[in-house]
């Protein structure tokens, strides 16, 4: 995907990260006069055999290609990577393992590890060459040795062909490539399927029958054409010939047609009989006549072109079937690269090296090239004039080292692998007197020539001598860590690369990516907004930076700060952005948005003049837009929750305490529960100050539901605790709750400026409707509405015994009932009575803990009093007596007349038949002259001789003269 200026937008992805792998170094035995003697020796030897001998059997160290080649290819990172030509399949080849990864549905961020197999480590991995089948169902892995490996596409091992080779050094046995060919092409001799091509840098084609049976074909050799060796080949499927590099006279690449019969193979070039011996290929490499070996081919999507890697880093582009150079390009023709690490490591000391070491086609056009020092460019093969990097924002920076693969769906993978070299701790301690240096100091410190003279006779008496007073500095053990990772360019659009930039939380890429292409930067600025925490800072930075007034007020409205100064703020900021002057600007442009707004602080609704202004526009009102009601319907939403805010901070303690005791999650219910709800919550967890300032400020809504709230205070809870909340009654009218204004009346709450937005009166019920209360318990309907004199009286009476039954502390209910009576509350005497006389029966006298006000509304009066002195001792008689029974009789002459004497006398028969003691007792006390229950002597007298002579005992001759005596207005013996 091209842009307008010809570069290519792309994402840079990391689908994989291998575990970081350390190796410790070998310790280096050799001081360093012996290794620049070994260095001058092996330097020597290299001349030597440049200009005196040229082998053609190979040659140690791969004599057949140039050393500019060989460190080339060095160069690259030891593991390789290929990609199938369906683009779903990427083999990335290890030291010592093949792991085949699965690409899912082309997203090259998707990937997952479908098959490993286990091969044989190389001793020159960088060697190896690794290629996929025509119908990408096997794999061909040739290690530097001459070994070839045959991998399925799950993972598994097919086949190995040449496995008894061995280890060798030997550069001549590696291949320059390796290709599968279908079978056909060589008639029915290669049977079905694909067949295996390799070719040597001898220039050694050997064919391979692929299948169970791992068996050679035929072979043929390049050796004539190519003496100097090859060093390159691939397989063209649309033309059905062989191209093959190296070193010829004729600029070094030509195309072999295949036959069904031997030789197998023909070349197309008009120059096939030339000859080119020995010597002169040794000369022309000496000269460099700007013919350079080809070590590295890669074929374009059509097959129409080839693009080659020149061994002194020229690149060129050549046509096919011709074989015609289009373009070469030197390393001054090339784009200029930036050094990819930093000027410490050992890469940045080989700036001077920086060759192209691994290319792809990126499409019919373009090529993707990776350095030697790690820079990864996009050029374009159709210019003939210097070479330029398509890529945007510069080169794609890279390790050094790194391959690519060809550009599959809009994107290639490139792998790379960084290494660093640390000191190892070591836990054994210094010999006495044994000094040890870091080897990094080498570098750090430049010596003098004549310390370093001194150095090197020190390393010389040591070796001569073995004299501990030489012994050379013992440089610290390292280790080194290789991280691999592949990397993989997506092409994309500027809105998606966009959008994944914020993903990737990269907002500062992302703004100059917005602000380069003319995108919304607001989209940045909302991602901020909801990563970081809510407090003015983040408002300032974020909130006013975004233009859509739609969102940053559904913003304002549904975000809970953690702070109540946030909250507080963010409020404030929604009412700053959703005010009259905002809506008269959208009125007058008829914008289709919400355009952004300057800040507007002047609430215009805080003055009389603005309200005046509002009445008179009341007939435009009539012709808002629905961004006009958007905009009303936020700012009645903010004005809600900013009343809300203050409720809360009320209910906290005040501004102080909000600051300290504010929670998110507590503020986050309070705030979306209906109001009713909300002082139900209160009521339920005991909270009276709470409903309090809930009546005060939301009374209109609450105070209709003021008797259901108060019985949902859980029934154990005293009613001292709530006592401030129970209604009363003054003059025979209930007392109305003091309610308080948070605030003016707003614009945008008028009634008549409310219908044009679609909010009324009745809509303001519905939403903080209480009418679930009553689905709960409909006997709670009998309490709804405005208060009355009888509504108290039976919601007392009714909320005493609710108390009562489901809690059975009965001294509760009794405290209800007494408060009830001390606010005027009138027709609760009866309940009072019976309360009173529960509690004397379940508190004082222990009669039942079980017992129930209805099972003692079941009791007669004398049981009542015989449950009182059930359990009375005969000397305690007079003091229960007195102090519970009398009492309860007081109650009932109150309620109906001339009732005492006859229960007073009924208990007295009933306990007289079986002991007279206790008769004794509570006649003494009646005969009293500051008795609390006066009854007439001829009253008194009548009793007691009833009961004398209802005792059925004949042992209580004493008590019978003791009862007489007691009586007054007696006469003398």
């Amino acid at each position: 995907i091209k842009m307008a200026d010809e570069k290519i937008l792309y994402d840079l992805l990391v689908p994989i990260e291998w575990p970081t792998v350390t190796q410790p170094l070998p310790f280096e035995e050799l001081s360093s006069l012996w290794k620049a003697a070994a260095t001058l020796i092996k330097g020597c030897w290299s001349v030597f055999q440049k200009i005196v001998t040229y082998p053609l059997s190979g040659g140690q160290d791969g004599r057949l290609l140039s050393a500019a080649v060989v460190t080339a290819i060095s160069s690259r990172i030891p593991w390789q990577l290929c990609l199938n030509h369906l683009g779903d399949h990427l083999a990335v080849v290890k030291h010592d393992c093949i792991e085949i990864w699965f690409i899912q549905d082309g997203d090259k961020d998707n990937i997952s590890l479908l098959g490993k197999c286990t091969i044989m480590r190389d001793l020159k991995p960088q060697w190896r060459k690794i290629c996929w089948s025509t119908e990408d169902t096997h794999l061909a892995v040739g290690n530097s040795n001459g070994e070839i490996f045959l991998v399925g596409r799950n993972g598994f091992l097919v086949g190995r062909y040449r496995d008894d080779l061995g280890e060798t050094t030997d550069l001549g046995s590696a291949y320059a490539g390796l290709c599968f060919v279908p079978a056909a092409t060589y008639g029915k001799e290669a049977g079905h399927g694909d067949v295996l091509l390799s070719v040597t840098f001898k220039g050694v084609l050997t064919c391979f029958q692929v299948g169970d049976q791992c068996r050679e074909l035929h072979s043929f050799s390049f050796s004539k054409e190519y003496p100097c060796g090859v060093g390159a080949f691939l397989y063209h499927a649309q033309f059905k010939t062989l191209v093959v590099a190296g070193l010829r006279s004729d600029e070094g690449i030509s195309c072999w047609r295949i036959l069904d019969a031997s030789p197998h193979y023909v070349s197309t070039s008009n120059n096939t009989n030339q000859r080119v011996s020995a010597k002169y290929c040794r000369r022309l490499r000496m000269k460099r006549q700007g013919k350079n070996s080809v070590f590295h081919l890669t074929l374009s999507p059509n097959g129409r072109s080839l693009f080659a890697i020149e061994e002194e880093g020229q690149l060129s582009v050549w046509e096919l079937p011709s074989c015609r150079m289009r373009r070469r390009w030197t390393m001054e023709e090339q784009p200029q690269c930036t050094l990819s690490v930093d000027s410490n490591s050992a890469a940045s000391k080989r700036k001077g090296q920086r060759v192209p070491l691994d290319a792809s086609w990126w499409n019919e056009k373009l090529v993707i090239v990776a350095y030697s020092h790690g820079d990864v460019v996009i050029v374009d093969t159709t210019v003939d004039v210097q070479l330029e990097n398509h890529l945007d924002n510069g080169p794609e920076v890279c390790q050094p080292g790194c391959v690519v693969t060809n550009a599959v769906n809009g994107g290639c993978f490139i792998l790379e692998s960084e290494s660093s070299v640390q000191s190892m701790p070591t836990s054994l301690p210094s010999l006495e007197g044994e000094e040890t240096t870091d080897g990094d100091e080498e570098h750090e410190v430049t010596e003098s020539p004549g310390r370093t003279a001194v150095q090197l006779l020190k390393q010389v008496l040591y070796y001569v001598t073995d004299a501990e007073r030489f012994r050379p500095l013992q440089k610290a053990a390292k280790s080194i860590s290789y991280k691999h990772q592949l990397l993989a360019i997506q092409s994309t659009t500027c809105e998606e690369l966009y959008e994944r930039r914020i993903q990737m939380q990269e907002y500062d890429q992302a703004l100059l990516l917005a602000r380069q292409y003319n995108l919304d930067t607001g989209v940045v600025y909302q991602k901020q907004w909801e990563t970081a925490p809510i407090s003015q800072e983040s408002i300032e930075n974020y909130l006013t930076k975004i233009s859509n007034i739609h969102w940053v007020l559904n913003e304002c409205t549904t975000k809970v700060p953690p702070t109540y100064s946030a909250a507080k703020e963010l409020l404030q900021y929604g009412l700053t952005l959703a005010n009259l002057s905002k809506l008269r600007q959208m009125q007058s442009s008829r914008s289709d948005g919400f355009a952004p707004l300057e800040d507007d602080s002047d609430e215009e609704s805080d003055d009389e003049e603005g309200q005046e202004e509002i009445k008179v526009e009341i007939l435009r009102w009539g012709t808002l837009s629905e961004e006009q009601i958007f905009l009303c319907q936020f700012r009645f939403k903010l004005l809600q929750l900013k009343d809300k805010l203050e409720c809360y901070e009320r209910i906290l303690g005040g501004p102080h305490q909000a600051s300290q005791r504010y929670n998110s999650e507590e503020f986050r219910r309070f705030r979306e529960d209906n109001l009713t709800q909300v002082a139900l919550n209160c009521a339920r967890s005991n909270d009276a100050d709470a409903i309090g300032i809930l009546f005060t400020l939301f009374g209109d809504v609450l105070l209709p539901h003021w008797l259901p709230i108060l019985s949902n205070f859980p029934e154990t809870t005293a009613p001292a605790k709530y006592r401030v909340l129970l209604p009363s009654i003054c003059d025979g009218v209930p007392v109305q709750w003091s309610q308080q204004s948070l605030r003016k009346l707003d614009w945008c709450e008028m009634p008549e400026v409310m219908n044009y937005y679609k909010c009324t009166e009745v809509d303001l019920q519905q939403e903080n409707s209480g009418d679930f209360l009553y689905e709960e318990n409909e006997e709670w309907l009998n309490f709804k509405g405005e208060l009355s004199e009888e509504m108290l009286t039976l919601w007392y009476s009714s909320r005493a015994e609710q108390i009562d039954s489901l809690s059975g502390q009965t001294n509760l209910a009794l405290e209800l009932i007494e408060f009830g009576i001390k606010r005027g509350v009138s027709g609760l005497n009866t309940i009072h009575h019976e309360l009173l006389t529960m509690y004397t029966l379940v508190y004082q006298c222990e009669v039942d803990p079980n017992l129930s006000l209805g099972m003692m509304r079941r009791m007669t009066n004398l049981e009542k009093v015989q449950a009182m002195m059930r359990k009375v001792e005969l000397e305690d008689v007079s003091v229960v007596f007195a102090d519970h029974v009398i009492p309860f009789l007081q109650r009932l002459e109150a309620v109906v007349k001339g009732c005492k004497a006859q229960i007073l006398e009924d208990y007295l028969l009933s306990v007289a038949k079986g002991d007279l003691q206790p008769c004794y007792q509570i006649i003494r006390l009646l005969a009293k002259q500051n008795a609390h229950i006066k009854m007439e002597v001829s009253e008194l007298i009548l009793v007691s001789i009833q009961c004398i002579f209802t005792s059925e005992r004949s042992d209580q001759y004493v008590t019978v003269y003791n009862i007489l005596d007691c009586l007054p207005n007696r006469r003398p013996r």
